[in-house]
């Protein structure tokens, strides 16, 4: 399985999923972000950091998937900011904010920091 294409094509996946994440976010009324679990009363300057921080990462993937080399110090930042979203909504799952299908949602970022780590193992120097 080459290591380039199964990255560039899991940053391409992400930005979709985070961009429908910024959107739901911005706008948590939607049917989108309900069926996600999200409140649907969040004080306007929340979820405009919130919509904005994601909708960032995902021109970052963006971005590092048009990139001739993908920028390794850049997926290692990817790595946390996917482990720390899903984290956050497990924590808020089991706090009790949040219904626990918003961390059934949230599972793709897992997955792509899963992916995300496992590229950066394979593309070491000296490999």
């Amino acid at each position: 399985m080459n290591h380039e294409t199964v990255m560039r094509r899991a940053l391409q996946l992400t930005t979709a999923f985070n961009f429908l994440a910024a959107f739901s976010l911005a706008f948590p009324a939607t049917a989108l972000a309900q069926f996600m679990g999200l409140p649907p009363d969040a004080p306007l300057i929340y979820r405009a950091l919130a919509a904005g921080a994601v909708g960032l990462f995902g021109f970052a993937y963006a971005w590092l998937s048009m990139q001739p080399v993908i920028d390794r110090p850049l997926v290692v930042f990817s790595i946390f900011g996917k482990l720390a979203a899903f984290g956050s909504v497990v924590v808020l799952a089991l706090y009790g904010d949040l219904p626990l299908r918003s961390v059934v949602m949230t599972t793709p970022d897992l997955l792509f920091a899963l992916v995300f780590i496992w590229w950066w193992g394979g593309t070491r120097q000296g490999r």
